[in-house]
């Protein structure tokens, strides 16, 4: 399995709306998983039958500041019988990252990368 982590810190756009932007994208293979007034955890998960393969995103969305928000960001593809991974993983993180490119975020951060 190959798994590949980042942390965004996204400025200027509100939590709640960006939360509920995130799920109505992924719908209906996104469920959020735990929330409070600053954190709220939403897993991704989705299977490829063509290619036999899954991957599963843990995004955990934490509040910093009035428009500040970090986003933690776990994405992790299984592999099929003979061990490839088609690259999974990374197409959705791609996507995720891209999501928030789409929702007008007025600064793009990536502070860590791989895992």
């Amino acid at each position: 399995m190959d798994m590949k982590k980042e942390i965004l810190n996204v400025k200027g756009i509100n939590i709640n709306q960006v939360v509920e932007d995130f799920c109505l994208y992924f719908s209906p293979d996104a469920k959020m998983v735990f929330s409070n007034e600053s954190v709220r955890v939403v897993v991704v998960e989705k299977f490829f039958f063509r290619i036999k393969n899954d991957v599963a995103a843990t995004v955990i969305f934490e509040l910093r500041g009035q428009d500040i928000i970090n986003v933690h960001i776990v994405v992790a593809g299984g592999s099929d019988l003979m061990g490839f991974t088609f690259g999974v993983y990374k197409s959705m993180l791609k996507k995720i990252k891209k999501i928030f490119e789409n929702i007008g975020a007025k600064e793009f951060l990536e502070l860590s990368d791989e895992m």
